[in-house]
């Protein structure tokens, strides 16, 4: 099973991105994705605007996509580099999804992580999005 994880990585990533710009092309949504907190809460939650922002970032507007959540930047780089390692495991035979898993379960990079939620949340709740 080991051995199938970095294409399963990269067939689940591809799938998201075909299905991201097939409603995109299709304009299904056109916006209009409700946020569950945002609805029964009414309050924003820190991935309020993430959608909207990987739209933006679909039409290569990463300020605007960058304006909708401040995560949406760090978190597209994040899939590029997950995808890049997963094609690297499959064709170079590497391992860098288990060593980029090691990193992630480090204390500072889960703070980091946690510090980055609240300031997006932060942001959404002062600029309610």
């Amino acid at each position: 099973m080991k051995k199938n994880k970095p294409l399963l990585t990269v067939l689940i990533l591809l799938a998201l991105g075909v299905c991201f710009f097939v409603v995109e092309i299709l304009g299904v949504l056109k916006y209009n994705i409700a946020c569950v907190s945002k609805t029964f809460f009414g309050i924003s939650c820190p991935g309020c605007g993430l959608s909207r922002a990987f739209i933006f970032m679909t039409k290569l507007d990463f300020l605007s996509a960058f304006r909708m959540n401040i995560l949406s930047i760090p978190l597209f780089f994040g899939f590029v580099t997950i995808f890049i390692f997963a094609v690297s495991d499959i064709f170079l035979k590497t391992n860098l999804i288990d060593r980029s898993l090691n990193l992630a379960r480090k204390r500072w990079v889960i703070a980091i992580l946690i510090l980055l939620t609240a300031l997006s949340w932060t942001y959404n709740l002062i600029n309610r999005i």
